[in-house]
Parts: structure tokens; sequence; C-alpha cells
């Protein structure tokens, strides 16, 4: 009987036998929708609004972790509260502030605080960059990991080591310099983005040793770490490469930092060089050690620049200096922010090998597999200023 008294009518005997025949299949077809959904959630990111955060890895793999000891990634706290540009209530107005706070800018920069320029978007999407308005989506992330990973692998394939050291905008360290507009509207960023998601690439972050230095390592007219500030990053770079088995290699002492004219980046843009100093220098308590420069393309001998540095326009190159901390070879890929760091390679290494990276069409393709077997480094560092992460790697 049903509930309302009437009695349900039994299906016929063969309709019957088909229907439990039929019930035979049920465990079988949810076993396999099982398998599929297991399936599913195993190898698809699951994506929010902003297509970017990662919510399922592939199936059945534990989550990576840092490749390298903690001292080389210490914790940066980023100061972010809310995500405007990854909010759809937010970002409208987001959109707006932005606008019109680039409408009272110059073309080639933006005006911050206490003097400070910033490039526009005009260079790499530099400024959109600085505050998480344009930062690597998931495809951009995995041909990064696929790229970097590559290059770890055509490393190590000899016996070496290899680290990711990128050189961090300055926006990123002295963000309290942006404009107050722009500093409301501050988030996550490429590289935090990158390092969030893959934290097994073997990153040498130096960030935080460069925000808490004792004598600014930045300045207000140009992009690149001050010489100091290559000092700092070296500092904690070869910190970390000490605990990861890298023997002996340190900064030189120093006894003092001086300070001497800005480099003005921006004077094109009729920008007045300014009237205080502000490129701190590391005052070194010894002579840099003897190195020979030779250019890989011709086999010439080299002078270095003021400072013992090799410029990028001389790449590629090879150095040996006699005297050095360490005995082995350091390969290097490398940016016009390696201008800094290249005389405090040189005394860490008794020989380098300098190319210029190809991203963002910087240089020439380089073949790292080749380049690791003809000159076997113990240590391959690449080495790019933070505003490329804007641009697709090259491809593998």
């Amino acid at each position: 009987m049903t509930g309302d008294g009437l009695r349900e009518t039994a299906p016929p005997p063969g309709r019957r036998r088909g229907a439990l025949a039929r019930l035979r299949y049920v465990p079988l077809i949810l076993l396999v929708l099982a398998v599929i959904v297991a399936t599913v959630l195993g190898v698809v990111e699951t994506r929010s609004a902003d297509d970017e955060k990662t919510s399922a890895r592939t199936s059945g793999a534990a989550p990576a972790g840092p490749s390298l000891p903690a001292v080389c990634a210490p914790a940066v706290d980023q100061q972010i509260d809310v995500e405007h540009w990854r909010d759809d209530q937010l970002e409208p107005a987001a959109e707006t502030a932005f606008a019109r706070g680039i409408a009272r800018s110059a073309p080639g920069h933006v005006r911050g605080r206490d003097g400070w320029l910033f490039f526009t978007d005009a260079q790499a999407k530099d400024f959109s960059q600085a505050v998480g308005r344009e930062r690597q989506g998931p495809s951009s992330i995995a041909r990064w990991n696929d790229y970097l990973g590559d290059m770890r692998r055509a490393a190590q394939a000899r016996g070496g080591r290899f680290y990711v050291m990128i050189a961090p905008a300055k926006w990123d360290v002295r963000h309290d310099r942006l404009p107050t507009w722009a500093q409301r509207l501050r988030g996550t960023t490429s590289l935090d983005r990158l390092m969030q998601v893959h934290p097994e690439l073997p990153f040498v972050d130096v960030r935080a040793a460069l925000r808490d230095a004792s004598e600014p390592t930045y300045s207000p007219l140009n992009s690149h770490w001050t010489d100091f500030g290559g000092y700092v990053a070296w500092q904690a770079a070869t910190a970390c490469l000490r605990a990861d088995g890298v023997d002996g290699v340190d900064v030189p002492p120093i006894t003092g930092v001086d300070v001497t004219d800005d480099r003005n980046e921006f004077a094109a843009d009729g920008v007045s060089d300014p009237d205080e100093p502000a490129w701190t220098q590391p005052r070194l308590a010894a002579a840099h050690p003897d190195t020979t420069i030779t250019s890989i393309a011709t086999g010439a001998t080299l002078q270095p620049l003021p400072g013992d540095v090799v410029d990028m326009t001389q790449l590629p190159v090879r150095t040996s200096t006699s005297g050095a901390q360490s005995s082995e070879t350091l390969l290097v890929l490398r940016d016009s922010t390696g201008s800094a760091l290249s005389p405090l390679w040189s005394t860490s290494f008794a020989r380098t090998v300098q190319y210029q990276h190809p991203v963002g069409e910087m240089g020439a393709p380089v073949d790292l597999a080749a380049i690791v077997d003809r000159e076997r480094p113990d240590v391959t560092i690449f080495t790019m200023t933070e505003r490329y992460l804007s641009f697709d790697p090259p491809t593998s």
C-alpha cells in the first residue's frame, strides 16, 4: 500500500528480473565514477575567481617542501592585508585609483615618498608589478617552474649545485617609499606567488637581509641595489651556500660604508641629480685579489671597471682569481644587477663564468647544458632582476 491507501502495482516478472539485473551494475558504475572523481581531483587544479589559487596537486603526491636550508629563504612579511586585485568587489575601485595615480605621473616614472622614483609600466610593467596588479598566473608559473627545473637538472647532471637568486626590485624591499596611493593597493607579487607554488625550487631569497641592513641598500633614483646592497645580498647568499655545503665562501671584511652621488636613471625624463649623496658602497678592509678577466667571445683580456666590476656589456667572460676564498668554479647567468655582485663572486671563487641570461630577450639564447659540459661548474646561480618575472621564460 502507498501512503494514500493505494496499492503499488508490481512489475511483471520479466521486468522485475531486468531491473534486478541492471542493479548488479550499480556498484561497478559507482566504482568507475569514484575513480574518475579521484583522478580529476588528483590532477586538475581548481582555481578561485582570479584563476591563481591551486587547491589540488598530483594524485597521491605530498606537497613539495623547500629543497634548501631554512637560512636560504627566511620569511618575508609583505604587510598585505587586502588583495584588491583578486577581489571582484574591490578591483574596480583599485583600478580607478591606479589609473588616477598613473595619470598624475610622468611618462617614465612615478614619484614616491621622499624623492624616490619608480619606473612606470613602460619598463616590463614595473609599477603594476609593484602593487600586485600584474602578476603571474598558473600557466606562467608552470613555464617558470619548467625553465628553472630544466636548468637545475642541467647543472646537477655534472654534480654541481644550482640556485635561483632573484634580485629584488626596490619597490619590493622599500615599499615604504611608494606613493601613499600605491601603498594602499599593494598585493601579492609574482615572486611571492612563484615561491608559494613551488617552494621546492632552490630560491636564495635575500629580501629580508636587504630590508634589515644597517645602511640603505637601494637609492632614490636607481632601480638596482647599491654596491652595499649587493654586498648585503651576497652575504646572505653565501650564508645559504655554506649551509648547503659550499665551503669557505663569504663576503670580504669591510671597515665601513661610504655614500656617493646617486646614479640617476631618470635624467632623460628631466629629473635633476639629487643634492644629497645616496649611493652606498662598502669600504673594503683589503684590496680585491688579483683577477684576470677574459672574453669568451674573443679570448681577449678585459679591464675591470672601477671597483673590479664586470659589466653586463662585457659578457660572456671568464675570471680567474689568485687567492680566492674557494678553489671552485662558479657559473652565473645574470643581467645588470650582477654588476655589484661581480667583484664578490671573483673574491669567493677562483674561477667564474658569466653569461647574460636571455629572459625578456635580454641576450642570445643560452644552452646551459652545453656550458655546464664545457665549464664543469661546481656552483651555478641564475640571478635576475625581479621585474623580468613579467616575461615568460625562453622555451626550454
